[in-house]
């Protein structure tokens, strides 16, 4: 994935962490800019799939794949394809009410039909990630690159801990950013001794 000029900010930020200087621009051939551009994709997933992020759920309508060398699942039956930018998939509707399996990029059910779910998608603009978000990418990609650029086993591990701190920081932040209720319809009281026995 060619990533968009816009992600400068956290590139330059994750050389930051690494104390060393930016690249002069992501698309100069030097080996600062080319490493940056490797690697993006993978840390912003990285940090993706770490949570349930407000800012990067999003939900489809998927119709059914009607391609004859999709092999069917006697128990799952019908077989959608997951949206291209879907990182990570949170919800498939009615919650608790569909069986389902995640093989690769498809999703198999036993509901027949448009199946809607909840999903993490790909951001790829920087100015639509919050501030925290951008941090916590920040100094995934600076481990990721550290490696190729040499930094000492003591600066990974300070941003190890920095890495940790920061994603708690942004995961409190997303948290506050819905109505205090269960997403999954349930009462907030739990039995948990029905809940056990399920």
């Amino acid at each position: 994935m060619a990533i968009p000029i816009a992600t400068g900010g956290i590139v330059d930020q994750a050389f930051r962490h690494m104390r060393l200087s930016p690249a002069s621009s992501l698309q100069d051939g030097d080996e600062k800019a080319t490493a940056a551009r490797d690697q993006y994709p993978t840390a912003l997933d990285y940090c993706l799939e770490l949570g349930d992020w407000s800012f990067a759920s999003t939900l489809a309508d998927l119709m059914v794949v009607l391609d004859q060398n999709v092999v069917i699942d006697p128990k799952n039956p019908t077989a959608y394809k997951l949206p291209a930018d879907c990182v990570r998939l949170i919800d498939v509707h009615p919650i608790g009410q569909i069986s389902y399996r995640l093989d690769g990029d498809f999703l198999r059910t036993d509901n027949a039909g448009v199946c809607r779910v909840r999903y993490t998608r790909r951001i790829n603009v920087e100015s639509n990630l919050p501030g925290v978000f951008k941090a916590l990418v920040s100094l995934r990609l600076a481990l990721d690159l550290g490696p190729r650029f040499g930094m000492s086993n003591t600066r990974e591990d300070r941003l190890n801990s920095q890495s940790i701190r920061a994603l708690k920081v942004a995961l409190r932040a997303d948290a506050k950013l819905a109505s205090a209720r269960r997403y999954d319809g349930r009462d907030d009281d739990i039995d948990w001794v029905q809940e056990a026995r399920r």
